[in-house]
């Protein structure tokens, strides 16, 4: 080897033993063992100390990926049609056990990937000083609201739970928490929380220091879309490869903070889903009773009325006691031990959308019997492949719950 034998031993000496080995399980003894047995042989040393054993991967049909059969994906052409860090992701999001790949599955990291630029663009738009240096751990929980005490929680609670899972190998469990991290909680809900609000300085703080802190969580999965956006957002700190990893500020991993919101987002959840069974416009906005005995959620109630209102397109909002009178036409949830009643015979034809849930209710019942005759008939239970016999049987208890959900739509209007 070329520098003599002086270099040959100097990196020998750095590279001898590594860490892990990543390899799959048809060589674990041809391979594996043996480099391990060499290692002891020669070296006296085992050559690494972490052996991680990945699927193999398998076309959609579950038969595994070989150029005999013909069903090899190019993953140069996967990169030319969706881009490499949404190949990197989306192989890693659905790793684990053996990977049953499809061109299709692709989609997945190419449409994050263009979720977080999308959303990056957006606060780059809104901070007005883009170099701003943004440490989230100094923030002062009591001068911040709610959503922001959340959003904040929320980072750091993944954080900490993205590093143990990185630790041990779990890089698709990994993944599944930064995507209901960033897409579920700060783009569904803090980025349209504060839409109104980028005025306000310590709104811009807050969200350009989740999103360069999430960057860095991202890199590993995403290198290139991620350093794109790092040069984006302040270059004095150089290359995001070059970053150190997040510090967990446990101090500020809020719960009273997470489950007040957790308590909103229910309510939110179960209003928008009172909406769309009774076909409200979306632009509509609706009157509200919030009924509950807890002077707890009273209050949580009147101090975010605002982002009620926002995120459920709400118009009147009142709090109402235990004794508060009935009002007509009006439908009635539970979100926990809060009763929501929602008036609706301002906003749509209450005899016509029960006309409608009760011809669907009808349809179920007329497929749930012919189904249910269909299983009960022993020809076709002795003849039908048991693959179809179980789709069938899961068939019937999905029609039966719908039938169930509609008839608890019905009786929810009073």
């Amino acid at each position: 080897q070329k520098g003599g034998p002086e270099s040959v031993k100097k990196d020998l000496d750095y590279f001898y033993p590594t860490a892990s080995l990543f390899t799959a399980p048809e060589i674990i003894f041809f391979w594996v063992a043996r480099m391990i047995m060499a290692g002891q042989e020669f070296m006296g040393d085992i050559p690494f100390k972490d052996v991680y054993i990945h699927g193999t991967v398998r076309d959609a049909k579950g038969r595994k990926m070989s150029k005999s059969l013909g069903n090899a994906i190019d993953p140069l052409e996967i990169i030319k049609e969706y881009g490499a860090d949404a190949l990197r992701y989306s192989l890693i999001i659905n790793s684990g056990q053996d990977l049953f790949i499809s061109k299709e599955k692709f989609e997945i990291g190419r449409n994050f990937a263009n979720k977080l630029w999308n959303a990056s663009r957006l606060i780059l738009m809104n901070v007005k000083d883009p170099d701003i240096d943004v440490d989230l751990a100094k923030f002062d929980r009591k001068t911040l609201d709610l959503p922001s005490r959340w959003i904040i929680a929320r980072f750091y609670a993944t954080l900490e739970k993205v590093g143990t899972a990185n630790e041990h190998y779990r890089f698709s469990e990994a993944e599944n928490l930064i995507y209901e991290f960033f897409w579920g909680n700060f783009c569904d809900w803090y980025l349209e929380l504060i839409k109104d609000r980028w005025a306000d300085p310590a709104i811009q703080k807050i969200a350009f220091g989740v999103l360069r802190d999430t960057l860095k969580m991202v890199h590993p999965f995403m290198p290139f879309v991620t350093e794109e956006l790092w040069e984006k957002t302040g270059k004095e700190k150089g290359p995001l490869c070059r970053q150190g990893w997040p510090v967990v500020s446990k101090k500020l991993i809020d719960k009273s903070a997470e489950k007040q919101m957790q308590t909103l987002m229910a309510l939110v959840a179960a209003i928008r889903n009172v909406r769309s069974q009774w076909n409200v416009n979306p632009a509509e906005q609706i009157e509200c009773h919030l009924v509950t005995t807890s002077a707890k959620d009273a209050a949580l109630i009147k101090e975010n009325t605002a982002v009620l209102k926002q995120m459920a397109r709400l118009g009147d909002t009142r709090i109402a006691g235990p004794n508060s009178g009935k009002v007509k036409n009006a439908v009635t949830v539970l979100s926990g031990d809060i009763k929501c009643v929602i008036p609706l015979g301002e906003v749509i034809d209450v005899d016509k959308e029960k006309k409608r849930i009760l011809n669907q209710v009808q349809e179920q019942k007329k497929a749930l019997g012919a189904l249910a005759q269909r299983l009960r008939n022993k020809e076709f239970l002795k003849k039908a492949p048991a693959e179809i016999v179980a789709r069938e049987k899961e068939r019937l208890t999905l029609l039966n719950t719908r039938v169930t959900e509609l008839k608890q739509v019905i009786a929810s209007l009073e």
